[in-house]
């Protein structure tokens, strides 16, 4: 693996972790996924109009059903772990999130 790409992928780790703590500590906010949206939108946007006007794709209905339900989706898993961090702890509901299972107390003490 290359340098490049490695920094990558420990800055995607670091920035989805981020992101996580963040929903977290914003978990009374009814805001968060708001604000959150609104900020990918201005950061990937201009890539996406790039793409438009370089690839030009032409879309078809089947492409704009598969655009609208993957966005509900994502809208509502983010609206869900937010709920989530509301009622329980960052350590249970990410795990859960991530489809693992949370990780017991030590049994050291047994």
């Amino acid at each position: 693996m290359t340098l490049l790409a490695l920094s990558l992928v420990l800055l995607a780790a670091l920035t989805h972790a981020s992101w996580n703590i963040f929903a977290k500590a914003a978990a009374e906010s009814r805001h968060f996924v708001w604000l959150f949206s609104v900020g990918s939108v201005l950061i990937y946007g201009p890539v996406v109009i790039m793409v438009l006007i370089v690839e030009r794709p032409v879309f078809e209905a089947r492409h704009w059903l598969a655009l609208s339900a993957t966005s509900v989706l994502h809208l509502l898993y983010s609206l869900s772990l937010q709920a989530g961090y509301r009622h329980s702890d960052l350590s249970v509901v990410y795990p859960i999130a991530r489809a693992l299972r949370p990780r017991r107390a030590s049994t050291a003490s047994r």
